[in-house]
């Protein structure tokens, strides 16, 4: 009877070994899951959704997943999209794989026979530079095991988000890699026995915003049904490069690539520029509110994701009006909480540096007349210190995310979209850190996400903090499901969407607080401010194809920069006779200004640096080219004229002022005026020792923030990889 035995063991063996895979068929072939060890889902790792160009072709639009004939067994966990942070220094027991090919999807599928379930696709955070798809597991989420979850990895930094304008680098790859997700999870996701019209888009900081940008994409049109972005929005300042071939010089420049202006050698160097230079340096440590590389406005192309701004979307109403759960925790600024000893200083001393980029100011005196005003606001007209601390943390929050929500959130009610709830994250745990300098304890960024993912051992956390997770759990699944985020049949408050004036709106809490307006008095004070500043991103300049003519008789081209370095003014042809052309050097974001037209008569003035040297002033005989004035960095350099009978008649050329930096140099031409360099306290000095210490004490306090910024990111990150083994 043994052999009976033997046999009966095969067969339980083998039905256990079917019960821990599950196959399923999609467009590019057969794809193998594992049972996960929660029990109640099968996991499908690592399937490819697209594939990324690469070489000389990296920055464009995604191309078509490989098809395979064989069955794929979906169980590597490990592989990432190009960053800076070594993830798998920082994350013990990930094995993390950097590479180029990195567009895959993970699937959760609940362990039912059950299909048509709702979907929900979540989209990581990390500034757009850094993250990937399986940072976040949901397993409590799903345990009623009725929808189906899926994450993926995106092109990140340069390689996602490089934006020249250009046929071969237009922009937006990262997001393009977004709607290819989509679009395969619209293919292939009933194949797993989901609903691909039932999907929700949800998404935390950088995936927030991405969210709230897919929603306004004519591109992701249909692709999902409701959104969830959890502290991040489509007006956020990091969320939109006003001036984005200025940082793509600027950074070429740190990078030590120097035919900046040519922007056809400035593309050729990012093509053939290795994966090792393009995730050599951090962006995390700007004190702006951005991140320098992130989604832009694309010149109108095929296949464009965005050809206009967010707000001119927002405000003409075109796009699709979907079911919103819009919110943000209570001290989103915490964010910034690690750099507080080394930026209280320096926004005592130079608080325009601290200005969102996304502001514009035609004067000084109208700059430094909102500075006052935000002083004043937030900090009681009293320098940044330890007993106004909470204050900081306030700044921080609303800049880069409360004001941008709540911004959006009142022009898409008046838009028409009457489905908008709001709330704000506000639970704070006995176990959570006292704010320093204070007993203040807050909800952190990105809290409400923490509390919504799978815990490290939950059964070892405080019950007020298990309860929490309840709350936000069957909120979230609420809206997954309805469309709603508290059903008519629920134990929860009743949650009305919002109106145009940003109420009412949801408390979370262990038991969450119906309220009127959100943050309302914080809320006018940047409305009136950005009604009269906002800076609106616009799309790069066409590519501009005479600025090497040697013809004579030729003219220059024409154009202004812009403030924050809109534009840079066009080169004037080179020639005897020729008309130089007009046009001032942008002003820099951060990098040099603008160089003025060059040609004979040509004017053109350096642009301001914003961080970096002052454009030159414009060549050609009796020209005239004041440098610009650097921002942090020299001044420009103003020559005069230089063209027939030698060295410039009569050219002018004022040296720029510096702004922290040497004073720039005065123009040379015969018979022309120079003017002196900057020096002195106000425009920065040449050859001081004392200011050279001061700013190398400045450049080793900004390392050391620098370092800090990336250590709090890696913390936020390892909160949501505690159980992702």
């Amino acid at each position: 009877m043994w052999w009976r035995t033997c046999v009966v063991l095969v067969c339980v063996t083998a039905v256990l070994a079917d019960e821990e895979w599950r196959q399923v068929n999609t467009a590019q072939g057969p794809v193998r899951g594992q049972k996960h060890p929660s029990g109640h889902l099968y996991a499908f790792y690592n399937v490819p959704y697209a594939t990324a160009p690469k070489g000389i072709h990296k920055f464009k639009a995604p191309l078509p997943p490989p098809v395979r004939t064989e069955p794929f067994d979906a169980v590597n966990k490990n592989v990432v999209c190009p960053q800076y942070i070594d993830m798998d220094s920082k994350m013990p027991g990930r094995h993390l794989e950097q590479s180029e090919d990195c567009l895959i999807a993970n699937i959760f599928v609940p362990d039912t026979n059950e299909n048509n379930l709702p979907v929900l696709v979540y989209v990581h955070g990390g500034a757009f530079i850094l993250g990937f798809g399986d940072m976040m597991r949901a397993t409590q989420l799903m345990k009623s095991k009725d929808f189906i979850m899926v994450t993926f990895n995106y092109r990140l930094g340069i390689h996602g988000f490089l934006c020249l304008g250009t046929e071969d680098v237009p922009g937006n790859a990262g997001l393009k890699d977004q709607v290819a997700l989509l679009r395969w999870v619209k293919d292939n996701i009933a194949n797993f026995g989901g609903n691909p019209n039932k999907v929700t888009l949800a998404g935390y900081s950088a995936g927030s915003t991405s969210v709230d940008l897919l929603m306004l994409s004519k591109a992701a049109k249909g692709l999902f049904h409701r959104v969830i972005p959890e502290s991040g929005a489509n007006l956020a300042a990091f969320g939109m490069q006003r001036n984005p071939l200025e940082v793509a010089k600027s950074h070429a420049k740190t990078l030590l690539f120097t035919e900046v202006e040519d922007i056809s050698a400035l593309e050729q160097f990012y093509k053939t520029a290795s994966m090792g230079q393009l995730t050599a340096h951090s962006f995390l440590a700007r004190p702006d509110s951005t991140f320098l590389f992130g989604p832009c406005v694309e010149r109108e192309t095929e296949g464009a994701f965005l050809t206009e701004s967010p707000l001119t979307i927002l405000k003409n109403g075109d796009y699709e009006k979907l079911p919103m759960l819009y919110g943000f925790a209570n001290m989103e600024g915490l964010f910034r909480i690690d750099m507080f000893n080394v930026w209280k200083d320096k926004m005592n001393s130079n608080f325009a540096e601290f200005l969102p980029a996304d502001l514009k100011f035609e004067t000084d005196g109208a700059r430094e007349e909102v500075i006052e005003l935000i002083k004043k606001f937030y900090f009681g007209g009293q320098p940044v210190s330890n007993d106004n601390i909470l204050r900081y943390v306030d700044y921080f929050s609303d800049v880069p995310f409360v004001y941008p929500t709540l911004r959006s959130a009142k022009l898409q009610v008046e838009a028409g979209n009457d489905q908008v709830y709001l709330y704000e994250y506000s639970f704070v745990d006995e176990k959570d850190t006292e704010v320093p300098h204070t007993n203040v304890r807050g909800a952190d960024h990105v809290a409400q996400t923490v509390a919504l993912m799978d815990g490290e051992d939950e059964s070892r956390e405080s019950q007020a903090y298990q309860n929490m997770r309840k709350i936000i759990r069957e909120i979230w699944h609420n809206f997954i499901i309805t469309g709603t985020p508290v059903p008519a049949d629920s134990s929860l408050p009743a949650w009305p969407p919002a109106r145009a004036d940003r109420s009412p709106h949801m408390r979370l809490l262990v038991n969450p607080v119906l309220q009127g307006v959100l943050l309302g008095e914080r809320a006018k004070f940047w409305d009136d401010i950005y009604e009269k500043y906002y800076l609106d991103a616009v799309p790069p300049a066409a590519p501009n194809t005479d600025n090497d003519n040697d013809n004579d008789g030729g003219n220059g081209s024409e154009g202004d920069g812009g403030n924050g370095g809109e534009g840079d003014g066009g080169n004037g042809g080179e020639g005897d006779g020729g008309n130089g052309g007009e046009g001032d050097g942008g002003n820099g974001g951060e990098g040099d200004g603008g160089n003025g037209g060059e040609g004979d008569g040509g004017e053109g003035d350096g642009g301001d640096g914003g961080e970096g040297d002052g454009g030159d002033g414009g060549e050609g005989d009796g020209g005239e080219g004041d440098g610009g004035d650097g921002g942090e960095g020299d001044g420009g350099e103003g020559d005069g004229g230089e063209g027939d009978g030698g060295e410039g008649d009569g050219g002018e050329g004022d040296g720029g002022d510096g702004g922290e930096g040497d004073g720039g140099d005065g123009g040379e031409g015969d018979g022309g005026d120079n003017t002196d360099s900057g020096s002195g306290d106000d425009n920065g000095s040449s050859d001081d020792e004392d200011d050279t210490d001061a700013a190398d004490s400045a450049g080793h306090r900004d390392l050391i923030g620098s370092k800090l910024m990336i250590l709090t990111v890696v913390l936020y990150t390892s909160k949501l990889l505690l159980n992702t083994n």
